[in-house]
């Protein structure tokens, strides 16, 4: 059975009287696919949404493990202040033995020339023994000598006895020197073995620090590769989505332009493009570059004032965000039809817009459609 559709209206009042139409018109035009979209739009969300919880787990275990590292830093500097302390100490140790070490050996240096002239007397002792046997003989003649030099004997006994005291009080000296610098020695040596085990840990802790480090580097690395995989992922779903935005949004205004322009405009129907392209070439041919852009134009629609019944054009640029690119698409492809004395008004329609799109609507230079919305409507009373 054949239908004649005149309009747009009719095919919608059929489909209205005849839903059984809808699901194969659907499958001629391709777009049955579009019924799954919001399905395929809500489960990318969700995986999307356990991706990013994935990412902020990990984020998580990698704070963690700072902090790890963070306490293990504080910890190394306490032992290095630890050890500054004991090499400190040591120093101050031998610098106190070294000073001791001195003492005793100028107390030694004086110790062997007291010895000296101790030996140095006792050659003189022996000399003068020599001397008064020598004299024996003449002991009755010098015994006032002998007398003289008898005394002068036994005060040098008397020395000596004293300077053999003041020998043996330096030796106990020097044997409790030596005990001292024995027992400093073993301490030193004790230190010494503290120190090397002491840097045995700090060792042992640079290690595990460094291997926790190439442990963080490689996690890192690991987050940074899944993070931009991630990131193209979403580049290609958000392309993919806009690309739907834009198909859907054009349908939409190609079924409700009416709608979306019956304030203003009336009996607004979707131009037949070869009937419009043998229109304009009956008047003037069209250039490559001006067939190009009527074939590239969203939509072409006939219409008549609401006020005046006067005849036009209305040439559509259709996208989700209007910005001055899509004006200046719709201004340049309505120029074609005004250069061939057509009343061609150039609208752009969509859910958001630039301020420079807004402003170009505030000037009357372009029809702004925002969601039902329209502005700008003072360009359909200029004369093109």
């Amino acid at each position: 059975m054949t239908m004649p559709f005149e309009t747009l209206e009719d095919l919608i009042r059929a489909l209205e009287q005849h839903p059984e139409w809808r699901e194969p018109l659907l499958r001629a035009l391709g777009l049955d696919r579009l019924r799954d979209l919001p399905d395929q739009i809500a489960a990318m969300r969700e995986e999307n949404e356990r991706r990013f919880a994935r990412i902020e787990a990990v984020l998580a275990q990698l704070v963690d493990i700072v902090h790890k590292i963070l306490d293990v830093a504080q910890e190394t500097l306490e032992i290095q202040r630890g050890t500054l302390e004991m090499v400190r100490q040591l120093t101050q140790d031998m610098q106190q033995m070294s000073a001791r070490q001195e003492q005793f050996e100028a107390r030694q240096f004086q110790f062997e020339q007291l010895l000296q002239r101790m030996i140095e007397r006792q050659e003189q002792s022996e000399a003068r023994q020599l001397q008064f046997e020598q004299l024996l003989q003449r002991m009755a003649e010098r015994q006032e000598q002998f007398e003289a030099h008898q005394l002068q004997f036994e005060q040098l006994l008397q020395r000596m006895a004293e300077r053999q005291e003041q020998f043996e009080a330096h030796q106990l000296q020097f044997e409790q020197l030596l005990q001292r610098m024995t027992e400093r020695q073993e301490q030193f040596e004790a230190r010494q073995l503290q120190f090397e085990q002491l840097l045995q840990r700090m060792t042992e802790r640079q290690e595990q620090f460094e291997q926790q480090m190439r442990q963080f580097a490689e996690q890192m690395l690991q987050l940074s590769q899944r993070t931009a995989h991630l990131e193209e992922k979403y580049d290609r779903l958000a392309g993919e989505v806009s690309s739907l935005k834009g198909i859907v949004l054009e349908l939409k205004y190609r079924e409700r332009a009416a709608s979306f322009f019956g304030r203003y405009l009336r009996k607004v129907q979707l131009a037949s493009i070869d009937d419009l392209i043998e229109t304009l070439e009956a008047v003037k041919p069209l250039s490559e570059e001006e067939l190009d852009e009527l074939l590239r134009a969203d939509a072409i629609f006939t219409a008549v004032r609401a006020t005046t019944r006067e005849p036009l054009y209305l040439v559509l640029e259709v996208s989700y965000v209007v910005d001055r690119g899509d004006v200046g698409r719709a201004i340049q492809r309505a120029r074609v039809l005004q250069e061939r004395g057509l009343k061609a008004v150039p609208a752009v329609g969509g859910e958001q817009a630039t301020e420079g799109a807004k402003a170009a609507a505030e000037r009357g230079e372009v029809l702004l459609a925002l969601d039902g919305v329209i502005r700008g409507a003072a360009i359909l009373d200029r004369s093109h």
